[in-house]
């Protein structure tokens, strides 16, 4: 009982086994899969590439080391269905490895920042001139060179005047009330009170006369030579302080701001810092159109010399603009560009107008608005990555499947010199194509298949068709009956091949066609009817014999 038991089961089960192999054979559509954990689970994406982060033309199918060093970072594919052309992704291991670095587009106050250089001259208040009343020869000279540095009241050089001599013999001389013109005649001479007092009371005329510093400073310039001659009102030295200074600025080109109160021009001083001057004027330069002066004046510590020339920072605030840093435009000369974030990992490179410029900052014109978020490092690599994208979509083959030629005019177009031997006219429907103007005479057919082609409305009555091979051709399908082949030379034409089995030649006219070469021993004629066949102009007698026989026994039966 047990025994019958389990053989019923196992004829069950393989019973069950066969049905189920069955039902998924022939019917899969009612089978329904099992979906695994790992079928259902998402499967991560799987690079597409690996890049260098310093050369994004440098790729390789597998991870490894640029030749710089550094490892290289994976691409992955792009989201079509959420990204846009020229989109490009960046994962946030990525962007840490590129050191990627990103700030907000803002409105703010234009803040024009620059830069130029500046000339140090002696501050018109800060330099006295060195100058005599009286002519005569320099006799000696306590100073060298200009720039040398002089306290007040150091001597400087001494003259001979044979003038300032005079003078002096008629001062000890003197006596009552010319007393008093010879000390007024010194002092017209440029003689202190004390000098003339130390003569009066040396009794001793000086041959040689002192001149001293007028104040502390520094020599502008150094023109004097021992012996040379002066003059009256002649410059002999300049003397200036150089805490105080004057500083010029010429500018071409954008003329700047007229606004002083909203300006200031900086200076780098000896120390390397920036220092405020005080501006005093800006004007256009006389005779030179699209320059401009700026003076200002600086006083305190700054280490500046008279004839330096030191960098200066024009600095002006004007309206609210938009704008961006400056390390975040990528302009090459022919566009200007900026990195965008669109999303948290997706960036694009978008074209910008962008206006003023300084050091710091780019004005932007169009392209963007105040929300958006900018990359200002490593965005070099993204925007070369996204031209790639945007360039490929833009070269990528266009899909014609939508368009409907059907309504376009191909008349006027002229084909002669297309090469249309690889193209696949099989899906094309010429039913409607005028081909009585087309030269198809260096056209090769051999390789196309004409079988499915309807010619029934196709007039060959021009056509060469003599170069043609028509040995692998199958016209059984084709329709003959409409043909006129009056005109067509069938000498050379090997039907050997053909079957006439099922071709009507009732209303054929034979009496033209030569058949003195075609070889009749395999043609079946048993069910054409040659009653109405003028046979008297045929020539039988190069028929063999035994045919004749089967001729004439034909006909008695």
């Amino acid at each position: 009982m047990k025994k019958r038991t389990l053989v019923r089961t196992t004829l069950a089960m393989a019973a069950g086994a066969a049905l189920a192999m069955t039902v998924q054979r022939f019917y899969p559509q009612l089978v329904t899969p099992t979906a695994t954990q790992s079928d259902s689970a998402p499967s991560e994406p799987q690079p597409l590439y690996w890049v260098a982060p310093m050369d994004p033309n440098f790729r390789r199918d597998q991870p490894g080391l640029s030749p710089m060093g550094m490892e290289l970072v994976p691409v992955y594919p792009d989201d079509a269905a959420s990204n846009s052309a020229g989109s490009v992704n960046i994962s946030a291991q990525l962007a840490n490895q590129l050191a990627l670095t990103q700030q907000p587009v803002k409105r703010a106050p234009w803040r024009d920042e620059r830069l130029f250089a500046a000339e140090v001259l002696p501050h018109p208040q800060a330099t006295q001139a060195v100058q005599v009343r009286f002519s005569g020869w320099v006799e000696s000279l306590s100073v060298n060179a200009a720039g040398e540095g002089v306290s007040e009241g150091q001597p400087l050089l001494s003259i001979y005047s044979p003038e300032l001599v005079t003078a002096q013999q008629e001062l000890l001389s003197a006596r009552g009330a010319m007393l008093k013109g010879a000390r007024e005649r010194l002092r017209a001479l440029g003689m202190s009170s004390e000098w003339i007092q130390n003569v009066r009371r040396a009794g001793k005329i000086q041959q040689q006369v002192a001149i001293t510093a007028p104040q502390a400073g520094l020599l502008l310039d150094m023109p004097l030579a021992l012996g040379q001659q002066i003059r009256p009102g002649q410059t002999l030295l300049r003397i200036t302080d150089p805490s105080r200074v004057w500083l010029q600025v010429q500018v071409a080109g954008q003329a700047l701001a007229a606004d002083l109160s909203q300006a200031e021009l900086q200076v780098r001083s000896a120390s390397g810092d920036w220092q405020t001057t005080e501006l005093h004027s800006l004007a256009p330069l006389a005779n030179q159109q699209g320059r401009q002066r700026i003076q200002a004046s600086i006083a305190g510590e700054h280490g500046l010399m008279p004839g330096d020339w030191v960098e200066a920072r024009w600095v002006s605030e004007s309206e609210p603009v938009l704008q961006i840093p400056a390390q975040a435009l990528i302009d090459d000369g022919m566009q200007a560009r900026a990195v965008v974030r669109l999303a948290d990992d997706t960036f694009k490179s978008v074209a910008v107008v962008a206006g003023r410029r300084s050091h710091k900052a780019v004005e932007v014109l169009q392209g963007l608005s105040a929300n958006d978020v900018v990359v200002t490092s490593a965005q070099f690599l993204i925007d070369s990555e996204s031209m790639i994208d945007s360039d490929l979509l833009r070269y990528a083959k266009p899909d014609h499947s939508g368009m409907n030629h059907s309504n376009m005019d191909h008349s006027n177009m002229d084909h002669s010199n297309m090469d249309h031997s690889n193209m696949d006219h099989s899906n094309m429907d010429h039913s409607n194509m005028d081909h009585s103007n087309m030269d198809h005479s260096n056209m090769d057919h051999s390789n196309m298949d004409h079988s499915n082609m309807d010619h029934s409305g196709m007039d060959h009555s021009g056509m060469d068709l003599s170069n043609m091979d028509h040995s692998n051709m199958d016209h059984s399908n084709m329709d003959h009956s409409n043909m006129d082949h009056s005109n067509m030379d069938h000498s050379n034409m090997d039907h050997s091949g053909m079957d006439h089995s099922g071709m009507d030649h009732s209303n054929m006219d034979h009496s033209n066609m030569d058949h003195s070469n075609m070889d009749h021993s395999n043609m079946d004629h048993s069910n054409m009817d040659h009653s109405n066949m003028d046979h008297s102009n045929m020539n039988h007698a190069a028929q063999p014999a035994k045919d004749q026989g089967a001729k004439h026994d034909s006909a008695h039966h």
